[in-house]
């Protein structure tokens, strides 16, 4: 009984439309940068890319640091598999000393103005 409780007073405190962050987990090796995504938006009825999705990092991470950049990436599913598009590409980088997990969170404005948000976990490893 009180477990309902708690969960609808959650509910109540959640603002209406709000969403979860999604979870990424990737696995980083001190020194080496690690490609955590890349985010692309096209026109899936006329195969033309969009420009770059905006990326702003939330939370910076403790133990490394974070890269946004461009890069050309190709779509790799759907009816427009194949095109190429640019891609605002998400990547991080353990510090030298760094071991354990690290967090940090980001937000995705596409095209469209939709907005994701993404909460992402690295585990470093030696």
């Amino acid at each position: 009984m009180r477990a309902a409780a708690v969960l609808a007073a959650l509910l109540l405190m959640t603002p209406v439309g709000a969403q979860a962050a999604e979870r990424l987990e990737r696995t980083a090796i001190p020194g080496v940068m690690l490609s955590v995504f890349a985010h692309k938006d096209v026109d899936p009825e006329r195969c033309v890319p969009s420009d770059a999705p905006e990326v702003t990092v939330l939370t910076q991470p403790k133990k490394g640091s974070t890269v946004i950049g461009i890069a050309l990436s190709t779509v790799s599913e759907g009816s427009c598999k194949g095109t190429m598009v640019d891609a605002r590409v998400v990547a991080y980088s353990a510090a030298p000393d760094a071991s354990g997990d690290d967090r940090f969170e980001y937000s995705v404005r596409h095209a469209d103005q939709k907005v994701e948000t993404y909460a992402v976990i690295v585990h470093i490893r030696r």
